[in-house]
């Protein structure tokens, strides 16, 4: 791949990255997933029960994943959201997928758009 290749398939990333909020955020980071690891899994919502707080796993290693796509994460009610989602969707994922594969690594997924 020659450098200017290089240079504009890590432009159009980072552009991908800061148009996805939400839902596109997630739906992208599923798309990375599976061509990364033939054994993630992503879980769709469902319902009321919706993914019962597991966006994707790999069931052969018992590493989950948690997507958060907030809109802008500089602002201080964002952070915050975000600290409380994480302590909730790991309590809800330990009560409702841990029997079913037992949780040896969890990543909470935030898309800080480059901002660190």
């Amino acid at each position: 791949m020659k450098l200017e290749d290089s240079f504009v398939i890590r432009l159009r990333f980072k552009l991908m990255i800061h148009e996805s909020n939400g839902q596109a955020f997630e739906d992208l980071f599923t798309k990375i997933m599976v061509k990364k690891n033939k054994n993630f899994q992503p879980v769709k919502a469902y319902g009321r029960i919706g993914d019962m707080k597991n966006d994707g796993f790999d069931k052969t290693k018992g590493v989950y994943y948690q997507i958060f796509g907030p809109e802008n994460i500089n602002k201080k009610q964002t952070i915050s959201d975000a600290t409380q989602k994480l302590r909730e969707d790991f309590q809800g994922l330990k009560k409702h997928w841990d029997s079913i594969c037992p949780i040896q690594e969890f990543y909470f997924v935030v898309n800080d758009k480059y901002q660190g």
